[in-house]
């Protein structure tokens, strides 16, 4: 979804054509706003876009979740897991069970 308002920092800022095109980006919260859910990311396509208070465009930054479940169903249905936190079986993940995949 392209934004409706630049000054909302909600949704994509920049045109995507979903022919041979795609970057990775980093998901590090989550909002629901009148029963929608938004995903916060770093979204690094900024091209040197900046906000009105000099930030990059796409720093902290809402994608509606339903948008990125699209772009991974079509580019890479997988997620790289950043934690400062070591990842231990006693927590409930075990890393040897993940399959792990290259990317295109």
């Amino acid at each position: 979804t392209y934004q409706e308002k630049e000054r909302w920092r909600v949704d994509k800022f920049y045109t995507t054509d979903n022919t041979g095109w795609g970057h990775f980006i980093v998901a590090k919260g989550y909002k629901i706003v009148d029963e929608e859910l938004y995903i916060e990311v770093y979204d690094p396509n900024n091209y040197s876009n900046t906000n009105a208070d000099g930030t990059l465009k796409g720093k902290d930054r809402y994608y509606r979740a339903n948008d990125i479940s699209k772009s991974a169903e079509i580019w890479w249905n997988y997620a790289i897991v950043v934690s400062k936190d070591e990842v231990k079986s006693s927590k409930g993940l075990d890393p040897n069970t993940i399959t792990h995949n290259k990317g295109r």
